[in-house]
């Protein structure tokens, strides 16, 4: 892995596992910098779960070895003379730590980081580095622990987070950032160079899928199979990054083996909310609720092995489950709430599902629907004319987007569909299969009625 560095002269790129300090406008007490046997006492005084931590004024190296607290963390020693650095570096070699704990030297006044980078920031004292220089390379909600005091980088309110295939329930895929823009530099690059997606057609079966972010941390599925030889089975695996610094925090393997899953099979079968993430571990296992922070599996989900796709809206997670059925559980408990089941030649169109202010909402081939989030009662149900005989290949088209009380459903009118949907008989090509035409209704949340 690679992150972007910024010494006196300029920015420059260097190869190094990395890990970003968070830091914030509070101030508290922590224990003391000095000393291997603090590393553990001050990574729990700060409160950060991985990252890249920067030990400012390293001193032997023994301290700052102490601060590789796990494998989510990545330590970086900074030192102004350089008989300081060879000697930390000695002792960080010697303790079998070289790599993932490292020594450099510093012009003593800044940072070698770009902005918003280190999770991290230990020393004893500043020296002639500013304060704002540490707020700088610090990573949004980033810790600075100064002397015992413990300083919290705010994280702007113009930052946004994507816990949702469509950025959240309501399938609104927009997001609400300010922040976001063109990109000017690099910030941290991650392996794989290459992926097998490239001997598909036009990329079509991606090697990186389902990616979703909450609280600084990027979640996301990979399949790591060597280039080289399409017969391999796939390796997929879940992963989980610190979104500003890019250190990896942990992997799960998730077992299936097909390269050429479709992209319906896994694009909604991952959330992030807050502390948890929420997906299937395998091929025949329930959702699991993990620590966003470890990938430990703090809560299963009964009943829920094979689910099509999933939103969490609130204290309710909404399934469509394995038969297409609407599934709802407490998050907390895993207590099933409620359940739908649409008519077997009515079903649930995919990525449809969506959820706000209450109501759960969901679009069948020839209806629009509403249910109370609580227990599942229909509110109401809207037809929408389409063709009845009608599969769809590949990527769906019709979407359902809930917005300021608005529910904006969109359906097929050329109908460019080959196939007959129950026999799969080719019936030929409309002309105007590659037009996307359609019909989109504007209804209201409350009552359905087409406004």
């Amino acid at each position: 892995m690679a992150f972007l560095t910024r010494p006196a002269h300029g920015l420059r790129l260097r190869r190094a596992m990395a890990v970003l300090v968070c830091a914030a406008a509070c101030a508290a007490i922590a224990p003391p910098a000095a000393g291997a046997a603090s590393g553990k006492a001050i990574i729990e005084a700060s409160g950060v779960r991985g990252g890249l931590v920067v030990h400012l004024g390293c001193g032997d190296g023994q301290g700052t070895a102490a601060l590789r607290a796990g494998d989510a963390y990545i330590v970086q020693g900074l030192a102004t003379n350089a008989a300081d650095v060879a000697k930390a570096r000695a002792a960080i070699h010697a303790r079998g730590l070289a790599g993932p704990v490292s020594v450099d030297r510093f012009d003593g006044t800044h940072l070698p980081y770009v902005d918003n980078l280190v999770n991290l920031l230990v020393t004893d004292g500043l020296g002639s580095v500013p304060m704002a220089e540490v707020l700088r390379v610090l990573a949004p909600g980033g810790v600075a622990m100064v002397g015992g005091a413990k300083t919290v980088k705010p994280v702007p309110e113009a930052i946004d987070e994507w816990t949702h295939f469509f950025h959240g329930p309501d399938n609104n895929a927009l997001a609400r950032d300010t922040v976001v823009g063109p990109p000017r530099h690099m910030q941290w690059l991650a392996g794989p160079t290459w992926t097998r997606d490239h001997h598909a057609d036009k990329g079509s079966y991606p090697g990186v899928r389902a990616v979703v972010s909450a609280t600084g941390r990027l979640f996301y599925m990979l399949d790591e199979t060597p280039t080289s030889d399409m017969t391999v089975p796939s390796c997929w695996s879940l992963v989980a990054r610190d979104g500003y610094s890019g250190v990896l925090l942990w992997k799960k393997p998730l077992g299936f083996t097909e390269f050429d899953r479709r992209l319906e099979d896994v694009w909604r079968t991952l959330v992030a909310d807050g502390d948890r993430v929420y997906a299937s571990l395998g091929e025949g296992r329930p959702l699991s609720a993990l620590d966003a922070a470890t990938g430990d599996v703090a809560r299963d989900y009964p009943g829920t092995a094979g689910f099509l796709e999933m939103i969490k809206d609130g204290p309710a997670l909404f399934l469509v489950g394995a038969g297409g059925d609407v599934l709802a559980f407490d998050v907390d408990t895993g207590r099933r709430l409620w359940q739908w089941a649409p008519a077997k030649d009515d079903p649930i169109v995919p990525l449809t599902l969506a959820a706000a202010a209450g109501k759960v909402f969901a679009k069948t081939d020839l209806a629009a629907w509403c249910f109370s989030a609580a227990d599942g009662r229909m509110l109401w149900r809207r037809p929408l004319p389409q063709a009845k005989k009608a599969i769809r290949l590949k990527w769906p088209r019709e979407r359902l987007i809930v917005s300021d009380g608005v529910v904006l459903v969109s359906f097929d009118g050329t109908d460019p569909t080959v196939l007959n949907k129950d026999t799969y008989e080719y019936l030929g090509s409309h002309p105007q299969v590659h037009a996307y035409g359609g019909r989109l209704a504007a209804l209201s949340a409350d009552d359905g009625r087409e406004l």
